[in-house]
């Protein structure tokens, strides 16, 4: 408010100062041209009766009642003057100058020819303005005609302008001060409210929403706002979630070392053969931290390497083929038939970050064998369309109930907990190949039936390439 005042007032200021310069530019031209007016009608009344320099013309001429006509609107001081600056006639009687010296630059002016004007101001503080011209015979100066005029009609009307304008001025401003006081209320009541939103957002109450009214700026900004505020609420969920689930996670392993340990420990007769079937058993819950762990870090460095993946062309053909090479065994030792079906002479490339997509779709195919029973079977195959690259994973292992397969992507979360718990699983393989594939764009479907199977459809678009 305070700031449009302050314009509004500099606005009008330098307005006022322009309209008050321009009147008196226009006031003094006009005076002068009224006085240069004057003064060249008097030049030719005294010219036209005779010689300016001979003591009987101006004896003879009564230059008062030939010139009295001109000053009826407004008083002027006449003097004529002869070459040698001596009044030789004064209209003023009272305080008359004839038969003195008479110099003023104006008048010098004149007298080398030059036509001149001047203002200045009196000792009483107010302003006059005087002209001079040659009075000419021949060609040659014989004299000079003399002019002043009071200009404080011109000052009185100037200074009620400006009263004027500066009364004006208030008016504006105060009707602007209001203006302002309200727009300002109307504007800064709901920034105040989103501030104190915004605070208490930042405070950690993320339940917090803006009244939104209207469709203007601040609407908008209300609704982006209050968008901003539930993605974190639903992030600061899932973080709860996470750090509950990740500290689950690592407590089980380690109350299982810690029994396992103490049992050791208070037997000091135990059997040897007991002792290395508990430290089989330590190990193995060391091997699970670990892997808890790597798939933690994994998960953490996708995170912070969002939209940072290092591109490169990837034939997905012998990508896919490693996989099947590494995940062989695994499934050979569970009794599952592990196949990989695509065209020999239809090689697939594209740009992908290759660590990424082949941890994306270890996981899927190592999470199927993991929940397919012995003699099932897991295939892979790999196709393309105008837009994409499409890889599927399909098992005929113990599928996923239909209300929990679009929690499965989950940080933690797991179908069959029991069975996780002997398979080694750690609930995080499908939260970081769900990671990896939105990184580069691409989705993964799933189709599951329980019971029957499953099949994770991963659709890479060739963006990118």
């Amino acid at each position: 408010m305070f700031t449009y005042v302050l314009i509004i007032l500099l606005t009008l200021f330098l307005l006022s100062v322009y309209i008050l310069s321009s009147l008196k530019e226009y006031f003094y031209e006009r005076e002068k041209v009224t006085m240069f007016t004057k003064a060249n009608v008097v030049a030719e009344v005294i010219t036209s009766k005779g010689d300016i320099a001979s003591a009987d013309i101006t004896d003879m001429i009564d230059v008062t009642s030939a010139t009295k006509d001109l000053f009826i609107d407004k008083p002027m001081r006449l003097l004529v003057l002869d070459t040698q600056s001596m009044v030789l006639y004064d209209n003023d009687t009272t305080n008359s100058l004839k038969d003195k010296i008479f110099i003023k630059d104006t008048v010098k002016s004149a007298l080398v020819g030059i036509t001149s004007n001047s203002v200045y101001q009196n000792e009483n503080a107010s302003y006059s303005m005087d002209a001079a011209i040659p009075v000419l015979k021949d060609g040659t100066t014989v004299g000079v005609i003399y002019l002043r005029q009071s200009l404080q009609d011109v000052t009185d009307f100037l200074h009620d302008t400006q009263s004027s304008l500066v009364t004006l001025s208030l008016i504006i401003s105060i009707m602007i001060a209001v203006l302002s006081a309200l727009l300002a209320g109307v504007v800064t009541s709901p920034l105040a409210r989103f501030t104190q939103v915004a605070d208490a957002v930042a405070a950690g109450n993320f339940n917090q929403r803006m009244d939104v009214h209207g469709k203007d700026e601040i609407a908008r900004l209300g609704v982006a706002f209050n968008t901003m505020s539930q993605h974190l609420m639903v992030l600061e969920e899932k973080r709860k979630m996470f750090v509950s689930d990740a500290s689950h996670e690592l407590k089980t392993p380690l109350s299982t070392i810690k029994l396992l340990s103490e049992s050791i420990l208070q037997s000091p007769d135990i059997d040897p053969e007991m002792v290395r079937e508990f430290l089989v058993d330590m190990n193995n819950e060391v091997d699970r931290l670990n892997r808890i762990i790597e798939r933690l870090l994994e998960l953490t460095k996708n995170d912070s390497a969002h939209n940072r993946a290092e591109f490169e062309t990837v034939n997905v053909n012998r990508l896919l083929e490693v996989i099947v090479r590494k995940l062989r065994p695994l499934a050979k030792e569970r009794g599952i038939a592990l196949s990989f079906a695509h065209s020999a002479e239809d090689e697939v490339e594209m740009l992908l970050d290759k660590d990424k997509i082949y941890e994306a779709v270890y996981n899927i195919v190592d999470n199927s064998i993991k929940y397919t029973e012995q003699g099932g079977a897991v295939g892979i195959r790999l196709s393309t369309d105008l837009n994409s690259t499409i890889i599927e994973i399909e098992d005929n292992g113990i599928g996923i109930p239909k209300e929990e397969t679009g929690r499965i992507f989950d940080r933690f979360y797991r179908v069959d907990k029991a069975r996780a718990r002997t398979t080694g699983g750690t609930g995080l393989g499908l939260a970081i190949a769900s990671d990896a594939v939105n990184l580069h764009g691409g989705h993964i479907e799933v189709i599951s039936e329980e019971g029957v199977g499953s099949r994770f459809i991963i659709i890479l678009p060739y963006a990118g390439k």
